[in-house]
C-alpha cells in the first residue's frame, strides 16, 4: 500500500524528509481540520481485503490523543462512489483474477459452495486445522508414551526381570492404552 497523488491534493507532507514517504494530501479549510489522503493497494492487498473483508490501520500518536479517522473506499470529492467504473491496470486485473480464482478453487475444494463468503470458509478451515493439529498432538503424545513404555520394558529385561514379567507389563500397558481410546 502506498500513498498516491490525486487531482484535488493541495499539499505534500514530508516532501523533503527522506526518512518518510511523501504524503500527497488535501487539507480542508474548515474547523474540523480534515486531511484527505489517497492510497493505492497492490493486487495481493486487494485480494486479501476481498477474502478477509478487513483492513488494519496503525497510527502513530507520539503519546498524544488518537484523532478520529474515517477510512473509506469512496472518494470524498464525489457524490457517490463509482462502483461500476473501477479501473485496474491489465496486469493488476489479471493478478487479482488469478488470486480470486485460487481462493474460490480452495473454497470449493473445501466443500463450500458458491456464494459462501471466503472469510467464513477461511475461518472454518482454520478451526478445522486447529482441531486436526490438536488430534495430531494427542496421537504424537500417545506414541511417545508407548515408546517410553517399551524402553522401560527393555530396561527391566536388561536388569534381570524375567521375560514373562516384561510380557505381563506390556499386556497391562496395551490394555491401559486400549482403555484410553474408548
Amino acid at each position: 500500500m502506498r500513498p498516491v497523488e490525486f487531482p484535488q491534493q493541495n499539499t505534500i507532507f514530508a516532501k523533503d524528509q527522506p526518512e518518510y514517504l511523501p504524503l500527497p494530501a488535501h487539507v480542508v479549510k474548515e474547523p474540523e481540520g480534515r486531511v484527505i489522503t489517497c492510497w493505492e493497494l497492490t493486487s495481493e492487498e486487494c485480494a486479501e481485503i476481498f477474502v478477509t473483508g478487513r483492513i488494519w490501520i496503525s497510527q502513530m500518536t507520539f503519546g498524544g490523543q488518537l484523532q478520529p479517522q474515517l477510512p473509506s473506499v469512496a472518494s470524498p470529492f464525489e457524490e457517490t462512489a463509482p462502483r461500476a467504473s473501477v479501473q485496474m491496470a491489465p496486469d493488476q486485473a489479471q493478478a487479482f483474477a488469478e488470486i480470486l480464482k485460487k481462493a474460490e478453487t480452495a473454497s470449493a475444494a473445501a466443500g463450500f459452495g458458491i456464494g459462501v463468503p471466503l472469510s467464513y470458509a477461511i475461518e472454518t478451515l482454520t478451526r478445522e486445522r486447529a482441531q486436526l493439529t490438536e488430534e495430531l498432538e494427542r496421537a504424537r503424545a500417545a506414541k511417545r508414551k508407548r515408546e517410553k513404555d517399551l524402553l522401560e520394558l527393555v530396561a527391566y529385561y536388561r536388569n534381570g526381570v524375567s521375560a514373562e514379567e516384561c510380557m505381563q507389563k506390556l499386556v497391562d500397558a496395551m490394555k491401559a492404552l486400549a482403555g484410553t481410546r474408548t
